[in-house]
C-alpha cells in the first residue's frame, strides 16, 4: 500500500489490478470486495491509499481483507 498525506479531510482510495489477479471478471471483483474493505475499514482522514492487490486477495475472507488493509494503514512502510 502506498499513502500519500492531502488536505481533503477524507480518505481517497485507488485499486490498480493487474492481469495476474486473473481475468477481467475476477479483478473487478477484487475491486469491488477491496473497496467495500475499505469502507469498513478505519483509516486516516486526509490520505490517499492506492492498494495493490496479491493473488491472494481473490480467495481471501472479508474480515481479513479489512484487517490487512487496516494493518497496512498503520504501517509506516511505503509512506510518502
Amino acid at each position: 500500500m502506498i499513502r500519500l498525506r492531502t488536505d481533503l479531510g477524507h480518505p481517497r482510495i485507488g485499486i490498480v489490478a493487474g492481469k495476474r489477479l486473473g481475468n477481467a471478471v475476477t479483478r473487478n471483483r477484487v475491486k469491488r470486495r477491496i473497496r467495500a474493505a475499505a469502507a469498513a475499514a478505519t483509516l486516516d482522514a486526509s490520505t490517499d491509499y492506492v492498494i495493490v492487490p496479491t493473488p491472494d486477495a481473490t480467495t481471501a475472507r472479508f474480515t481479513d481483507l479489512v484487517t490487512a488493509i487496516e494493518l497496512a494503514a498503520r504501517s509506516e512502510e511505503r509512506h510518502t
